[in-house]
């Protein structure tokens, strides 16, 4: 389907823009919504399209790589439609001339990268491609269509990576970031609530899209994380399933908060005031995961004085 206003619950090939605009029949939210509102209602409200006096959120270097390596990689959009590379006379944004070309771009709604992104994000793309476990992924469904539903008299709605096709039953994203080293990986798949978005995914598949599953076992939970530099390394995180089904119960209780705060007039902020501190705990057990753990690692030398105290 397709349609400038969306009208009721079902699968849409529409823009970016318009899936982020008020589009839908009752009042909307997207995955990343969901996410925020989870973690801080007032900062969501502070930048949110709905708020009169929202503030404009920037675009810093490395999420304008990485939503043009996503455009590139996944293919949802045409690339050559949405981005624009600077020119090799504008060495900067100093001058008038490079100033005026680039917000001439920019005021048509394209987004601009520099030469040397674009080599980074063309790598991206190579590495990407080599990797046989995040290929089979990608070449089984349609990617980058929009998924509309209705939950607590609110519209919910997600724009997966692939829809999965025919038996496939593969439910991912794929996201660009600083580090797959385990920890760093795992740190900021909670920061940026990736989970949490793929459960709202989930949520949305179920509700729209006639897979032929039998239940939520059916299917798998995969974020696809690229590392933004050489020699951009393809790790495929596998989510476990009573973890999607907790994000889930989440998402509702975010839902729940929106329609409380609208109600109300008054969005909390992240916490009431009062925090404390905890300090947190890395197991080495999770850093020596890729030795087959703590057993798996050889043995160390004594180097410790036995005369220490």
């Amino acid at each position: 389907m397709s349609a400038p206003v969306i009208d009721k619950p079902g699968v849409y090939d529409i823009d970016m823009g318009t899936y982020h605009s008020d589009c839908a029949w009752l009042p909307s939210l997207s995955s990343g919504d969901l996410v925020a509102i989870s973690k801080n209602p007032a900062k969501w409200y502070a930048y949110h399209w709905s708020n009169p006096k929202r503030f404009k959120r920037p675009e810093t270097d490395a999420l304008r790589i990485g939503k043009a390596a996503h455009a590139l990689v996944t293919g949802g959009e045409d690339f050559k439609e949405h981005y624009a590379i600077r020119p090799a006379r504008f060495t900067d944004w100093k001058t008038k001339a490079s100033k005026a070309w680039r917000d001439k771009r920019e005021g048509d709604g394209i987004t601009v990268i520099t030469i040397e992104q674009m080599r980074l994000i063309k790598g991206m793309a190579r590495a990407l491609k080599s990797s046989p476990e995040a290929m089979q992924i990608f070449e089984v469904g349609r990617p980058e269509q929009s998924l509309f539903w209705e939950s607590q008299g609110v519209v919910l709605k997600a724009r997966p990576d692939v829809i999965p096709i025919q038996d496939a039953r593969i439910i991912c994203d794929y996201k660009t970031v600083a580090s797959v080293e385990p920890r760093k990986l795992m740190r900021a798949i909670l920061d940026f609530g990736w989970a949490q978005k793929l459960a709202n995914v989930t949520a949305g598949m179920i509700a729209t899209v006639p897979t032929g599953a039998a239940g939520f076992e059916d299917f798998d939970f995969v974020l696809i994380c690229q590392e933004k530099s050489p020699p951009f390394e393809v790790v495929c995180v596998t989510i476990p399933h009573t973890h999607i089904a907790d994000l889930m119960r989440l998402n509702e209780a975010a839902v729940a908060e929106f329609i409380k705060s609208r109600e109300d007039g008054f969005w909390r902020g992240a916490n009431d005031g009062f925090v404390e501190y905890h300090d947190e705990e890395w197991k080495l057990a999770s850093m020596a995961s890729r030795y087959g753990g703590l057993n798996g690692l050889p043995g160390y030398k004594d180097h410790f004085r036995k005369d220490a105290a």
